[in-house]
């Protein structure tokens, strides 16, 4: 307990506090009379009641059984379950060329959006025709994307204030440690980030090392560098990480500090064909010569990389053109991939 208030981390008096103000919120929000229940297991594993829960007294006479929405209803009947949805796909002319105009040859379709889209075109739908935006709910936990960002933030001031090859561990540590004491951050939390990025120093010092000794040079220029260009029919717009250079040919990377799958697979499934249209995009508009598209992966300490990526690109513009041509013909059916569980809009399906 001590050390946990030394942190600034929750107490177990913190929980209990908690749990009894939404106790309370819970008993004072009803116009009428409130009725509490609990699940007496999770995921075949036994639950214990809330012990506000378990003080009051029990009464299962439940005066009014109108049932309100659809919701009630299928927790009153819990065998009927509902279908998974099939999207939505217009067959209206009208409609669908309302869409061929908001989507048209100048709209810049996002990188990213266009891989959403490839992976499931309702989700698509939801976010970029209706607009629609996911709350993020109160939790105690931190957001998924802060150790990307924290890293990402990191890794541009390593570069933009000029890395010391010799040094670059160190300057790697003492920039972290600059940039989460001007964050906001739990104590706990600013522990634990360092230590993860402790951990693989290391490995990205000696990563970068054998890079330099092999001639590529890291262009401040490049790095988080946003990028617009016309595929002939369609217009992509995206932000490549960093680009690295020598004689003339590049290097585009990718920083991750997930989990990362077969990169070259994903390119080849349409998964991922993000690196590959940067790639391109920097062919096309400087000229280059593409040496080589790769993610650092620091999660597993891993540079994946692919060289001269001629055929991913293709692939990769393949892949985009058809994505924009099912979303101006209006076709968004639900995608049926691993990525449900990760989407923010799972309860709509």
């Amino acid at each position: 307990q001590r050390l946990r208030m030394a942190l600034n981390f929750p107490t177990v008096e913190d929980t209990h506090k908690d749990a009894e103000f939404e106790y309370q919120r819970l008993l004072s929000m009803a116009c009428q009379t409130t009725y509490l229940s609990a699940p007496s297991a999770e995921s075949d594993h036994p639950l214990l009641p809330s012990v506000f829960l378990s003080e009051r007294e029990e009464d299962a006479k439940v005066t009014d059984t109108t049932v309100y929405c659809k919701e009630r209803w299928q927790i009153l009947n819990p065998t009927e379950r509902p279908s998974l949805t099939k999207g939505v796909i217009y067959q209206n002319p009208d409609t669908i060329q309302i869409i061929r105009n908001r989507f048209d040859e100048t709209y810049p379709f996002s990188v990213t959006l266009l891989e959403v889209y490839l992976n499931c075109p309702y989700r698509f739908y939801l976010a970029s025709v209706l607009g629609l935006e996911a709350l993020e709910e109160p939790s105690l936990e931190p957001e998924g994307r802060l150790l990307g960002t924290v890293l990402h933030d990191t890794l541009e001031r390593l570069f933009t204030e000029g890395a010391d090859m010799k040094h670059i561990d160190d300057q790697l540590i003492a920039l972290l440690h600059r940039g989460l004491a001007e964050r906001r951050l739990n104590p706990f939390l600013r522990l634990w980030i360092n230590d993860w990025v402790k951990a693989r120093v290391d490995w990205f010092a000696d990563l970068e090392r054998t890079r330099a000794e092999e001639g590529w040079r890291v262009d401040a220029e490049w790095l988080e560098r946003r990028l617009k260009y016309s595929f002939g029919g369609f217009t992509v717009k995206g932000r490549v990480d960093r680009v690295d250079w020598k004689d003339g040919e590049a290097s585009v990377l990718d920083y991750k500090s997930g989990r990362l799958g077969n990169f070259k697979r994903n390119i080849e499934k349409g998964v991922s064909i993000q690196l590959p249209l940067y790639a391109e995009m920097i062919r096309a508009l400087h000229k280059a010569r593409i040496a080589s598209i790769g993610i650092y992966g620091f999660a597993h300490r891993k540079l994946d990389e692919i060289e001269y990526p001629d055929q991913a690109i293709k692939t990769a513009v393949q892949f985009a053109s058809r994505a924009v041509s099912g979303i101006r013909e209006g076709s968004f059916a639900a995608g049926k991939t691993g990525f449900c569980r990760y989407c923010e809009f799972k309860e709509f399906c």
